[in-house]
Formats: C-alpha cells, sequence, structure tokens
C-alpha cells in the first residue's frame, strides 16, 4: 500500500533510523563511508539521538499515537505496544556510552523491529481505518512548518 501523505516524513525519517539499525547490528555489511569500529558506531548512534530520534519519538508519542488512538480505538494495542518500544529504544541510548557489540546489535534489532512494526503494520492500518480527512486532520498536525 503506498504510504499516505500524511506519514511520509515519519516514514523519511524511518529510513534513516533503519541505516542506524544496519550499522549497528554485528551481521550487517559495511556501508561505505559509515562507522566500522565500536566506538564509533557509538559516536554515531549518539548524534542520530540528538539530531533526530529523540524528537521522532516524542512526535509520535505527544501527536502521532494520540491522535490516531482518538480517532481508531481499534488500534490502541498496537499504540501501547509501540509506545513501550520507545521505552526500551530510550533505555539503550541513556546507556549507550556503557555498550559493547553485544548492546549495540540487540538496540539495531530493536529499533529494526520497531520501524518495519510502525511501517508494515500500524502506519497500514491507520490507512485503512482513518478516513481522508482524518488522514488529513492528522497530516496538519505532524506538519513540521
Amino acid at each position: 500500500m503506498k504510504r499516505d501523505p500524511a506519514l511520509i516524513p515519519i516514514s523519511r525519517e524511518h529510513h534513516k533510523m533503519l541505516l542506524l539499525a544496519q550499522v549497528l547490528k554485528q551481521d550487517a555489511p559495511d556501508y561505505k563511508g559509515m562507522p566500522k569500529t565500536t566506538e564509533e558506531r557509538i559516536v554515531y548512534a549518539d548524534e542520530l539521538w540528538e539530531s533526530l530520534i529523540k524528537e521522532h519519538l516524542h512526535l509520535e508519542e505527544e501527536v502521532l499515537f494520540p491522535t490516531v488512538s482518538q480517532m481508531a480505538s481499534s488500534l490502541q494495542r498496537m499504540v501501547d505496544e509501540l509506545i513501550a518500544e520507545h521505552v526500551q529504544i530510550r533505555d539503550y541510548f541513556s546507556q549507550l556510552s556503557l555498550s559493547d557489540e553485544l548492546a549495540l546489535d540487540k538496540l539495531g534489532r530493536l529499533i529494526e523491529g520497531h520501524i518495519r512494526k510502525e511501517e508494515r503494520q500500524f502506519f497500514q492500518q491507520v490507512q485503512k481505518v482513518l478516513t481522508p480527512m482524518e488522514l488529513g486532520k492528522l497530516k496538519s498536525l505532524l506538519s513540521k512548518d
């Protein structure tokens, strides 16, 4: 299903976060120009946390999830699951400086799984359940302009 314009900005941010997930996972191939050592990967993850991920999670929790829950109570269970995963992601980032290869791998897999759930399950359901008018309202609420 083609992504509704209301969700495209979030999906674009997800793309950057998926790249981070690949960089953090142990079994992923090296990407040209991307960090390779544990220390470099920690610095890269921390920079992306500060420049993108922290605000992204906040936007989802303060705008996207409450709005969708209000418009479609049938999605509340999935919203609760996604918020619980946000807590886990924050916990990993709060301990990032202490991380080793295994912790980075777990964080990478958590980020990847979380984003895949939002993109393939949650967003698909949002687009099926919300009316075009509701999606328009959601778009205006999510707009960063």
